[in-house]
């Protein structure tokens, strides 16, 4: 399963895909944890989940910073937001 940060603070739960970031998705049971299918640039793709208080530090590629998300999404009072790096999917 992979638990996906919502705006009430209760993470919706869904069985788990196989999708690395940057791949394209189109469900979010597409993704593998801890990603979550959103619109890139684009198109569709699975994005890293961050803290947006770390700005970035937990996000995996060297360039990817963490954005805050249209709607924030949160997890035991904390922001989630996903790493992008400014490309393309």
């Amino acid at each position: 399963m992979h638990c996906i940060p919502q705006a009430t603070g209760n993470p919706l739960c869904v069985p788990a895909g196989n999708g690395q970031d940057y791949s394209s998705c189109t469900l979010q049971t597409q993704c593998a944890p801890p990603d979550v299918c959103g619109m890139g640039p684009t198109i569709p793709c699975c994005f890293h989940f961050c803290q947006v208080a770390l700005g970035g530090a937990d996000c995996l590629g060297p360039f990817d910073s963490c954005y805050s998300l249209t709607t924030p999404v949160y997890v035991n009072g904390q922001e989630y937001g996903i790493c992008w790096d400014g490309m393309s999917c």
